[in-house]
């Protein structure tokens, strides 16, 4: 396993600058978190267009205004994450290598992946680390585990080594199986 390789191509950035929510959240967390096109329309599956997140008090925010964000996911406690697409792959398909994490008005993370695609990704570790199922156009993907904290790269191994994948990896195919979210 080349983890060191992998980390030192890895470049995280934290920001001080913050998804653009259009009101206060004293009276409400997120709960749940989609993409909508220009107009409010819902986007379809893997189409992308801007988060939108609703919080337990029924409102509803815009969190971003480029229009290139896909993958939706929102945690137990309400951090926010979604993936971005910022170019193009060789192939001609627009990528979205990066995830962004955050918690009401600030930004806590960017961690882009060393494959082009983030197919799926989820939360783990009480909400310490996030885990990414990422890769090519074609063949099998990495799954990879960072902290949201740093961006540290924590482990990694390829979609198609079951038999050595790592428990943590091993969850993370589990439930998103369950959730039709990764197709074999």
């Amino acid at each position: 396993m080349r983890l060191g390789a992998i980390s030192g191509l890895l470049a995280i950035s934290l920001c001080a600058s913050a998804p653009t929510p259009t009101a206060a959240r004293a009276n409400g967390r997120p709960v749940s978190a989609e993409i909508v096109l220009a107009g409010g329309r819902v986007a379809e599956e893997r189409h992308p267009g801007n988060v939108r997140v609703t919080l337990t008090n029924g409102r509803q925010e815009m969190w971003t205004r480029k229009g290139n964000c896909e993958l939706p996911r929102v945690s137990k406690s309400g951090l926010v994450g979604w993936t971005t697409r910022t170019a193009f792959h060789s192939k001609g398909a627009l990528m979205n290598d990066t995830l962004i994490i955050a918690r009401e008005d600030k930004l806590l993370a960017r961690i882009p992946t060393d494959y082009p695609f983030i197919d799926v990704w989820d939360f783990a570790d009480q909400e310490s680390c996030v885990i990414v199922l990422s890769g090519g156009p074609h063949g099998p993907g990495r799954i990879e585990k960072f902290r949201i904290a740093d961006g540290k790269l924590l482990g990694g191994c390829f979609e198609g080594h079951v038999d050595e994948h790592p428990d943590w990896a091993k969850r993370f195919l589990q439930k998103a199986r369950e959730e039709g979210t990764y197709v074999e």
